[in-house]
Order: structure tokens, then C-alpha cells, then sequence
């Protein structure tokens, strides 16, 4: 499946597991907001993405059920989602910020009105 957005946030690698790292990337899409996340070498196609960037993302979903054993839900199945990067292309970069330049003196002590 093919997602195209912006990138409204980009998490930091987790180390889950001895062999397991993962990072997020929340992408708005019209009204969407989308989480997805980044597994294992996926997490590098993140290092160069910025908040405010357009993006074209490839991903794939992956579902997992699992059946509580304790709690409240003792005895119930939970189901599970998750959307997998597969790749990611930045279409167009954010602005960068301007710093707008003050050509003013600096202030001195005697500026300073008391």
C-alpha cells in the first residue's frame, strides 16, 4: 500500500530487543494523522526526514492477535495492527526557517533606561 503526506513527527530509535530496533513516523494525509513504524534497517530511511517534509511511503500491514491471560481481560483475544515501512521517498523538503538579520547596534549598559 502507498501513503503520500507530510511528516508531522519522527521518533527516535527504540531498541526493543537484542535483534529488534524500531522507529515511528506520523504522516497527516487530508484530515488523516498516521502512525507507521520502521523495523530493523527500514529505521534508516528515517534519519534524513524532517518534520514538514512531503513524503511517499510504501508499507505493508501486519496483524498479530494475542490472548490475555491475565488482568480483565483474562481469557479474551486482543487483536493487533501495525503498518510497516517498506520505503519511503521525501518528494519535497519543509522550508528551511529563515533567521531574520537585526542590523541594530547591540544595547549597552547605557541604553538601559532605569
Amino acid at each position: 500500500m502507498n501513503l503520500k503526506g507530510t511528516v508531522i513527527h519522527v521518533g527516535p530509535v527504540v531498541q526493543v530487543a537484542d535483534q529488534l530496533r524500531k522507529r515511528a513516523v506520523v504522516v497527516r494525509d487530508g484530515s488523516e494523522e498516521i502512525k507507521l513504524e520502521a523495523l530493523q534497517g527500514t529505521c534508516d530511511l528515517l534519519n534524513n526526514v524532517n518534520r514538514g517534509d512531503e513524503v511517499e511511503i510504501s508499507f505493508s500491514i501486519k496483524g498479530s492477535s494475542k490472548r490475555m491471560s491475565t488482568g480483565p481481560k483474562a481469557g479474551k483475544t486482543e487483536w493487533f495492527n501495525q503498518l510497516q515501512v517498506v520505503h519511503l521517498k521525501v518528494t519535497e523538503e519543509a522550508p528551511t526557517p529563515t533567521c531574520e538579520v537585526d542590523d541594530a547596534e547591540p544595547a549597552t549598559d547605557l541604553d538601559i533606561a532605569v
